[in-house]
């Protein structure tokens, strides 16, 4: 053996040592972890199909969702799925680059969303191994945001048209809620997620007015107890999802000024099915439907929403 033979061995142990110590950092997820923390913070913020803007990137549990905004918690996994369908490039970054403990700060776009609101709604994207395949969405409203969206967004929309003796007459809806909860109702989803159901459930106040064109009345109830349920069913498209929904309510209960309790009952029950006559009005279900969601936004999360007070 010469003497190059000789010292050449060693730099190929050497080599092969520190190629075989790279594919292990590379498939454990190390070498994408670094890549995170060098290459994520500096590229931010990051625009995500016009909806969602991430502006900081922090690590550790995922934190208590703010009183107004909205909180991701999803699998590495997950997360790393949606991401290669939002930016397919990054398929062929290393695995790790989104792992446990990361937390993306940001805002959903008001513009996106089509409501009139002040600001856009902050957002929290935290990676969590512990959550399962299937993400969950918290999200914050303060009560008066919401009652805001209400009168401004759906008051028309929740008007009906009732029959009496003498003809017709229109009774508007003006609610002020000091509760409003919807849970998603599936503890599993199969896929392909075809249809959801959620359930909903508020209290608070309710402004009734009605209108036959000759006689203006105005009344104030409060609002015991009001529950349903929603059925979504998810329609598949070539570039996302499209959503259509029917309203099943399953109780009303409201106290009206100045009635007996007797009287409450039957106009509960007059109520309820008014209002789900409204709520499962054609024209909103078509003004829906003409909304679409990208392929990549996870339908089947389990969904938490809350009102906090304001």
């Amino acid at each position: 053996m010469d003497d190059r033979e000789a010292s050449g061995r060693p730099r190929r142990l050497l080599v092969i040592f520190l190629l075989c110590t790279l594919t292990l950092l590379w498939v454990s997820g190390h070498i994408g972890q670094m890549l995170t923390r060098w290459v994520v913070p500096p590229s931010l913020p990051l625009e995500i199909s016009e909806l969602v803007v991430l502006d900081r990137l922090s690590e550790g549990a995922p934190p208590v969702c703010p009183d107004f905004g909205a909180m991701l918690i999803i699998s590495p996994g997950r997360a790393e799925s949606i991401l290669s369908q939002i930016f397919p490039s990054t398929r062929w970054l290393p695995p790790g680059i989104i792992h446990d403990g990361v937390i993306l700060h940001g805002s959903v776009q008001k513009a996106a969303l089509g409501f009139q609101l002040d600001d856009n709604v902050p957002l929290i994207i935290a990676v969590d191994k512990n959550i399962g395949h299937r993400p969950r969405l918290v999200c914050r409203v303060p009560a008066p945001v919401l009652n805001r969206l209400f009168r401004e967004e759906l008051e028309d929309d929740l008007a009906s048209e009732e029959e009496h003796l003498f003809g017709e007459y229109r009774i508007i809806y003006r609610p002020t809620f000091k509760t409003f909860d919807i849970r998603s109702v599936e503890d599993y989803v199969p896929e392909p997620v075809t249809r959801r159901r959620f359930s909903f459930s508020a209290t608070g106040d309710l402004r009734i007015k009605l209108d036959d064109k000759a006689v203006r009345i105005t009344t104030d109830g409060r609002v015991r107890d009001f529950r349903g349920i929603v059925d979504v069913r998810v329609i598949y498209d070539h570039d996302g999802y499209r959503f259509w929904y029917d309203v099943d309510m399953q109780r009303l209960r409201v106290n009206i000024e100045n009635l007996q309790n007797m009287f409450d009952r039957k106009t509960s029950k007059k109520l309820e099915r008014s209002l789900e006559k409204s709520l499962d009005r054609r024209k909103s279900k078509v003004k829906l439907l003409k909304k679409k969601a990208p392929h990549w936004v996870p339908v089947d999360l389990a969904l938490d929403f809350q009102l906090t007070p304001g």
